[in-house]
């Protein structure tokens, strides 16, 4: 559709149309620019989750804008966050660049999975990052972007951006990540699904594994693939070709008949 500043394209809308969300946002915040529409989708018209993304479009003063709706309530799964507050000593803001033990390493995934400050998850994501020879510390990445503070989550992000284009990406077992890997496929943090996928893709996610996600929590997977935009559209169609072995392109009705209709043994799914 064509928005207040370039075009604007819906993506894994289901009850709602393009169209009424459109007009339902510009009558709640007609002053506001469209890509600040997700807080308005979560707190006014209900969503569960949502995310507006702009791209500039080149040789052109046009914002093209991507907003995501997740409706359903049923699969996002943002993080537990604990109620302790750890005792964080000075030292520990050094752990940033110089965590390098095991006993760091430990401490870290403590402040996670306990502490309910922000910051001290922020560090404790930080740490992690000085850890990439092992796979829990990818699996933490990826839980820390389920966090419900958006900081967090940034941060986590930011690494995993950086680490799957540096000489620290390898291959990676994410089988003992399932549950927070289906809370992103369900819909938690739309604004790092894209992000999530390039991840596993770039660290060789098993096939088999990558499989049983996308037939557990096909909806968003294949409402991005279908999204008329390139860089919204293209990690998703590339985890696609990586768990299939096939290549559909974008072919969408393709992609969901394989999803949805036959397993790899050529039988009915159920059968």
């Amino acid at each position: 559709m064509e928005g207040p500043e370039g075009p604007v394209e819906f993506v894994g809308l289901k009850e709602w149309t393009a169209s009424d969300l459109f007009e339902a946002i510009r009558e709640l915040a007609p002053d506001q620019p469209f890509h600040a529409c997700a807080a308005v989708m979560e707190l006014e018209l209900g969503f569960a989750e949502a995310a507006a993304m702009s791209y500039r479009t080149v040789g052109s003063d046009d914002v093209y804008t991507v907003v995501v709706g997740v409706e359903d309530s049923a699969h996002v799964r943002p993080r537990a966050i604990g109620s302790e507050t750890l005792p964080l000593l000075a030292e520990v803001w050094a752990l940033i660049d110089g965590a390098s033990s095991q006993e760091d390493r430990r401490f870290a995934r403590e402040l996670l999975a306990r502490d309910a400050s922000r910051s001290a998850r922020e560090i404790a994501t930080l740490v992690l990052g000085n850890f990439v020879d092992r796979d829990a510390s990818w699996h933490g990445l990826v839980l820390s972007m389920t966090d419900p503070e958006d900081r967090v989550a940034a941060v986590a992000g930011s690494l995993l951006q950086g680490l799957i284009y540096s000489d620290r990406r390898r291959p990676v077992d994410w089988s003992q990540a399932r549950e927070p890997l289906l809370a992103h496929f369900g819909g938690t943090n739309p604004w790092s699904f894209n992000l999530v996928l390039r991840v596993l893709v770039a660290t060789e996610v098993d096939p088999e594994f990558g499989r049983q996600l996308a037939r557990e929590r096909p909806d968003l997977l294949l409402a991005y693939a279908g999204a008329e935009h390139r860089g919204t559209q293209a990690p998703a169609i590339a985890f696609l070709m990586a768990i299939s072995g096939e290549d559909f392109g974008t072919d969408l009705e393709a992609w969901t008949t394989w999803l949805n209709g036959r397993s790899d043994s050529g039988r009915s799914v159920g059968e």
